[in-house]
């Protein structure tokens, strides 16, 4: 009877590291936690910006980077990759002299607060360089993790809770490794055409995306347009930007950056950073991206045109409306927002009319 039970104990024993293993391999694609039509909670690993900085509170952005709350403030070029899902939030450098880094990890997920709402998530990194002292609004690109649920607005927010523990999810964020994913990669770095091939991108990954929610899994097809896809330059992010487990460089920042950039010498009204050209003074006057004076650029109203020379150092990003400018006799309260000003375009010389200020509005690309 000993040796029986024994066996028994065996047999169970065996049972349990089978059905243990089972278990571990039980994640199949359209049925993760919080993904898809899935219950459940999203799965996790958790991570931390380094202690010198503050993240704010995550709001959802609406249709074509517009929110109709004035409590969602948006600024400058958005960074990340994806389709429907745009977040903006507050990063602050409290260290008043040292620049410090924002690192958003590849996988990183962002949990909605609304019902029908959907989740986002990062598949690629995103680093944001933070002057000493600096308060910067970001805006984020994602993609969503749920199909048939509602697009991001201005009534969602968003909680980023870590790097995701999905098996499924991991093996796309890792086939996509080295890759050209994100909006500024395109911007900084593809050349002619970049906008238009970005635009295929964030749509072909996006239904890879819901493949793997809500579908059966990447595709032979998705891993060839994977492979296809342009690589990134050598050296674009810091070695170990994909292990959780490294510690990254507090004061790291990329030779080139996305930047807004606003032509003229005077300090604009409002709490949110701008610069305008007064005419009274005229001349050439500098253009400011992220807040500091970039060497060799200028801008200048001569004959009623306003002519923008952007030196060595800086180029306009492959955007329609990259070039925004508009007059005021009187200075508005706060920043003005570029939606609204009388010319848009990528004209570096624009007739305008006569005024006693210009808010020259430019979205940059800086290489030093």
């Amino acid at each position: 009877m000993k040796n029986v039970g024994r066996l028994l104990l065996i047999i169970a024993t065996i049972g349990l590291v089978f059905n243990s293993c089972n278990k571990e391999k039980l994640e199949v694609a359209g049925e993760i936690p919080g993904m898809g039509d899935s219950a459940g909670t999203l799965e996790v690993q958790e991570y931390s910006f380094h202690q010198d900085l503050t993240i704010g509170k995550i709001t959802g952005v609406g249709d074509v980077m517009k929110s109709i709350s004035d409590d969602v403030v948006i600024e400058g070029v958005a960074q990340g990759s994806g389709d429907l899902v745009t977040i903006t939030l507050t990063i602050t450098n409290n260290n008043l002299f040292k620049w410090r880094t924002a690192f958003f990890r590849a996988g990183s997920v962002f949990d909605v607060n609304l019902t029908g709402y959907q989740n986002g998530i990062l598949l690629a990194p995103v680093a944001i360089c933070l002057s000493p002292g600096e308060e910067r609004i970001v805006t984020i690109y994602l993609y969503c993790l749920n199909y048939g649920k509602s697009d991001s607005d201005y009534s969602a927010s968003y909680e980023l809770l870590g790097v995701t523990q999905s098996e499924v999810m991991l093996e796309l964020v890792n086939a996509l490794q080295g890759k050209m994913i994100n909006y500024e990669d395109y911007m900084l770095y593809y050349g002619e055409g970049a906008a238009m091939f970005y635009e295929t991108v964030k749509e072909e990954l996006q239904e890879i995306v819901w493949h793997v929610t809500n579908g059966e899994g990447i595709t032979e097809d998705d891993l060839v347009y994977i492979n296809s896809l342009p690589d990134l330059p050598n050296d674009v992010l810091p070695d170990g930007i994909y292990d959780l487990d490294f510690e990254l460089p507090s004061e790291w920042c990329g030779d080139c950056r996305l930047e807004t950039a606003w032509g003229g010498t005077s300090e604009g009204n409002g709490s949110a950073w701008w610069f305008y050209y007064d005419a009274s003074v005229g001349g050439q006057q500098a253009i400011y991206a992220g807040q500091y004076a970039v060497d060799g650029a200028y801008v200048e109203y001569v004959d009623g045109k306003i002519n923008i020379v952007l030196g060595n150092y800086m180029s306009l990003i492959d955007d329609s409306e990259s070039v925004k400018i508009q007059g005021y006799d009187t200075l508005p309260t706060s920043r003005p927002s570029g939606g609204h000003f009388s010319y848009k375009g990528t004209d570096l010389s624009v007739m305008v009319g006569d005024y006693m200020y210009y808010a020259i509005h430019l979205d940059v690309a800086v290489c030093e």
